[in-house]
């Protein structure tokens, strides 16, 4: 089963990487470079979202509080990326429903989206 996936990155060459390697295993890939995709999230309906913690100027942690408080949003899995040390506080605290510390290997990559495949 394939997952349309949400990544929020801006690093050009991560966000590369992460969409050439979903879209391998067969996922729909919507990616962006800031959070401004994020007021599209209730037309997109993403099934999980990948998001940066440093967006430029913006916390990725702030926009995932924000999905998890409006009750349209808060059922969507929302896995925080980061190479910031405490990326686990910081997804708990924001409620994401998981972390993935960069560098991150393809296994964890595809681990992750697989842990949320098995939930769909």
């Amino acid at each position: 089963m394939c997952l349309k996936i949400m990544v929020i990155e801006d690093d050009a060459e991560i966000l590369y990487i992460v969409y050439v390697l979903l879209t391998e295993e067969g996922h729909k890939v919507i990616h962006s470079s800031d959070l401004e995709i994020i007021k599209e999230v209730n037309t997109i309906q993403p099934d999980v979202i990948l998001m940066d913690e440093l967006l430029g100027n913006e916390k990725g942690s702030e926009a995932c509080k924000a999905l998890k408080a409006d009750t349209a949003t808060s059922h969507i899995p929302v896995v925080m990326m980061s190479a910031l040390l405490g990326i686990e506080k910081m997804a708990a605290e924001a409620g994401a429903d998981g972390f993935l510390r960069k560098p991150f290997h393809r296994e964890e990559l595809s681990a992750t989206v697989r842990h949320w495949q098995n939930k769909s």
